[in-house]
């Protein structure tokens, strides 16, 4: 009996700890869930300043850049600017092309490798109140202009981001893809957006910003640094953050929707999420070394929250393996 007695206090010494990790985990979820059921988009409100539309284009699809092309324009943006690498030939036509039926369209043939300096020259080059950032991939919806410019009316709110979701699921790229937007918009941006006026990041498919909110981060970002290394992706986390750190508000409208390709294969499905954890925890760092992150408790405990997630999630495959290696499941 003493023995029978002291494997389960063993057992229960062991799985102890992985309780309170669980609970601890179902507690900081419900806690999201509930703040983010107070999330409603701005409507009612209208905003009738200038939009100009920024996309860096390098080695796009042509159909998917057209076909964005027209979904922007059927917007009735101010300006359409587009920084093409010189070496995507087949984009620079299309722009060309485009420019002919939308005269408000600038063209920008770039020699200059990468997003960052294609996105501050086109930047500097717009002339509209707002500026939205837009991947060349990136389907708008149909009179998502209004929403997306709603909550601009709010003069002190410099940025707002979109919900956005997978064009086609016909991949299990795209599937896990389409797994991972979702549990993004209609999870973490609803929990950040109800609790304060800041979140993580407006992501760079289409991001939407004052253009003085910009014009006073453009160098910074286009010149950041991390350890003493200049920072090449991660444009969308670090425009965010600057902008934020500059205290202007941002707001999420997840009524406003804009439609992305995704990944076709498992392979370029995991190195985009390699690097995006890359830049995310890069960022997330720089944010909580701010002064401005003090009064966005919510965010900040989001922040150090997700540090800890991938180390807690593999504490149950190693638990497991614990109890088959001691035998545990013949008690």
């Amino acid at each position: 009996m003493d023995q029978f007695l002291i494997k389960y206090v063993a057992l229960l010494m062991l799985y102890f700890p992985l309780g309170v990790i669980g609970a601890w985990r179902w507690s900081v979820w419900l806690i999201k869930k509930i703040i983010s059921l107070n999330y409603k988009p701005t409507e009612n409100s209208i905003f009738n300043g200038t939009l100009s539309i920024i996309t860096p284009v390098y080695n796009e699809d042509p159909a998917l850049f057209k076909s964005a092309l027209n979904s922007w324009k059927e917007n009735d943006p101010q300006e359409i600017i587009a920084v093409i690498d010189e070496s995507d030939k087949k984009c620079v036509e299309i722009f060309q092309q485009f420019k002919k039926d939308f005269k408000n369209s600038k063209l920008i043939i770039t020699d200059e490798p990468g997003k960052r300096p294609a996105l501050a020259r086109g930047i500097k080059e717009a002339k509209g109140e707002i500026l939205a950032l837009v991947d060349s991939d990136t389907i708008w919806e149909k009179n998502i202009k209004e929403k997306i410019l709603a909550p601009i009316a709010d003069e002190s709110v410099g940025g707002v981001g979109t919900r956005q979701k997978v064009l086609k699921t016909n991949t299990l790229a795209r599937i896990f893809f389409s797994i991972h937007l979702n549990m993004r918009y209609l999870f973490e941006m609803p929990f950040m957006a109800a609790a304060g006026n800041a979140v993580t990041c407006l992501s760079g498919r289409t991001a939407v910003y004052r253009r003085e909110a910009l014009l006073s981060v453009i160098d910074s970002m286009e010149n950041e640094t991390f350890l003493g290394k200049k920072c090449i992706s991660g444009e969308d986390k670090c425009l965010t953050r600057l902008v934020q750190e500059k205290r202007w508000k941002v707001r999420y409208q997840e009524n406003a929707i804009v439609w992305t390709s995704g990944a076709k294969d498992i392979k370029t499905f995991v190195k985009q999420q390699i690097r995006w954890s890359r830049n995310s925890w890069r960022s997330d760092v720089k944010s909580l070394y701010g002064k401005w992150i003090i009064k966005e408790k919510w965010l900040a405990f989001h922040m150090i929250d997700r540090f800890f997630q991938p180390f807690t999630l593999i504490l149950g495959p190693i638990y497991f393996v614990i109890s088959l290696m001691l035998g545990y499941y013949s008690i």
